[in-house]
């Protein structure tokens, strides 16, 4: 989802570049961004035992484990901050294309830092359901503090 809000940012900031330029960037970002998150999945599929060979595998994977509801909870919620921050309180005039394309890389970077050292300890000290439920409230709250800090510098320029 982050991705997915990202390539509207990206396409609505009211930055200087042009049109070819964002066009270029938004493409670029939408393919390595897309890559490095597939790869996060697949290694958290691994970590946990299942196979992740093609998005159908993918989907099926999410309908099996009963992720739609936080799927959409994801939607809505970044989906929000899109409307609420980006374009409501005017973050999308203070940001230039390139600066919109490198920002979910800071969040992303810290989640899979997050996701391999905890799913590691979890494989290490045996997966419990209260011990994934513990990795996704830490994740949670973490990523809560990232969003806090990311768009408080954006009311600072």
């Amino acid at each position: 989802m982050i991705g997915v809000f990202n390539v509207f940012r990206m396409l609505t900031c009211s930055g200087s570049e042009p049109l070819l330029k964002r066009v270029f960037l938004t493409l670029f970002f939408s393919v390595h961004y897309g890559m490095f998150c597939f790869g996060h999945g697949t290694f958290v599929v691994d970590l946990f035992g299942d196979e992740l060979d093609s998005i159908p595998a993918a989907l099926q994977l999410i309908s099996h484990n009963g992720m739609q509801l936080a799927l959409i909870a994801l939607m809505i919620s970044h989906g929000f901050s899109f409307l609420q921050n980006y374009l409501i309180r005017g973050e999308f005039k203070k940001m230039s294309v390139s600066e919109v394309m490198f920002s979910p890389y800071r969040r992303i970077i810290v989640l899979h830092v997050f996701i391999i050292f905890g799913g590691m300890a979890l494989q290490t000290f045996g997966v419990t359901q209260s011990g994934l439920i513990l990795l996704a409230i830490v994740k949670i709250v973490a990523d809560l503090i990232a969003h806090k800090i990311e768009h408080k510098k954006s009311e600072v320029k």
